[in-house]
């Protein structure tokens, strides 16, 4: 199989040949190896794309993604600053404004246009046309962006949004509405540049911050507007950070083919999602990408594929961001023990 049947199968809960496997992001992780920045990656001609294929090879991801680190982009093309100047550490990105009336003030008419005056944006779209060029049909190439509700709290300020949130009484309407542009906009754009599949992370989103009520009433309805606009891809992943063990049950409402997790029980999760999308991760990226041995990362990655099995429904994975001082050792055990699983 190529890595991009064994994705596809296992997202259509076939049988495959071993567990999928693959890196999330790895944008920092990248730019640590190379010794770049972001931002000098993305200057460069082909937007980083030769670099980007190389290393996720090098990585042996089942996936490449298109822009990964850069999803701040975006939210600088509104007037955000962001500084994507540092090797090996992420974008640093300031809200745009904590005025709600702020957003009142915006056209969304203007979103598409306004994403594509944005030079990084216009590396994104050059990485994407390029890296496309490089896998063919070997690899799903996928978007990096964030989901709506995420587009929101970095515009906002996360802290903001929450004590707004928390207040009942205030208009986030527009902020919501202009998230939501953000994203259907920005991954359109990548998708008609060559991407495959759409991946939006959506942290904010986290269990840690908000509850399943807020999620239910707020972010689903969101989410979901967002991809009923997308533009046909292959499929589609949501990323949400920490324990999301509450989110499981709903999730398959939204028409997603990929949950990316760090913080369920395999064997718990499967039985609720299996047949419905499928999981991605469940490596914890820090206590385990970083701090375990090459020997104890193959256990637990090796744990959670005889867990999973072959018939489809999960693709291993660190549960977000591959840190960019984990370990190429500890990646390729990863990528041992789900290689292994294929009897």
């Amino acid at each position: 199989m190529t890595s991009k049947e064994r994705v596809n199968a296992a997202l259509n809960f076939q049988e495959t040949d071993h567990v999928p496997v693959a890196v999330f992001d790895a944008g920092v992780w990248i730019s640590e190896h190379t010794g770049l920045s972001l931002q000098e990656i993305m200057d460069l001609e082909d937007g980083g794309a030769e670099i980007a294929k190389e290393y996720y090879d090098i990585l042996e991801s089942d996936i490449v993604y298109a822009g990964a680190g850069t999803f701040g982009a975006a939210i600088q093309a509104f007037g955000a600053k962001a500084d994507f100047s540092g090797a090996g550490i992420s974008a640093d990105i300031s809200p745009l404004s904590n005025d709600p009336e702020f957003y009142k003030t915006i056209d969304l008419s203007s979103v598409r246009e306004t994403l594509l005056a944005n030079p990084g944006i216009q590396s994104q779209l050059r990485q994407t046309r390029r890296l496309k060029e490089l896998v063919g049909d070997e690899k799903y190439v996928s978007t990096l962006t964030g989901a709506p509700f995420t587009n929101a709290g970095v515009l906002f300020g996360v802290q903001d949004l929450m004590l707004c949130l928390l207040d009942g009484d205030i208009d986030l309407k527009p902020l919501f509405d202009l998230g939501a542009a953000i994203a259907v906009e920005n991954n359109n754009l990548l998708l008609e540049a060559g991407a495959d599949m759409v991946f939006m992370g959506d942290a904010v989103a986290s269990g840690t911050l908000i509850s399943q009520k807020m999620y239910n009433e707020i972010v689903f309805p969101l989410t979901k507007r967002v991809i009923e606009q997308l533009e046909n891809p292959e499929h589609i992943f949501i990323h949400i950070c920490g324990d999301v063990t509450s989110r499981l049950e709903g999730m398959a409402g939204l028409g997603i083919d990929g949950f990316s997790v760090e913080g369920v029980n395999l064997a718990e999760a499967l039985p609720i999602t299996y047949g419905k999308y499928s999981i991605m991760g469940n490596l914890v990226p820090y206590d385990v990408m970083v701090h375990k041995t090459p020997k104890e990362v193959y256990a637990i990655s090796e744990e959670l594929c005889k867990t999973a099995g072959r018939k489809g429904g999960f693709i291993l994975a660190p549960g977000c961001d591959l840190p960019s001082k984990a370990p190429l050792e500890n990646v390729l055990a990863m990528v041992s023990a789900a290689k292994a699983c294929n009897g």
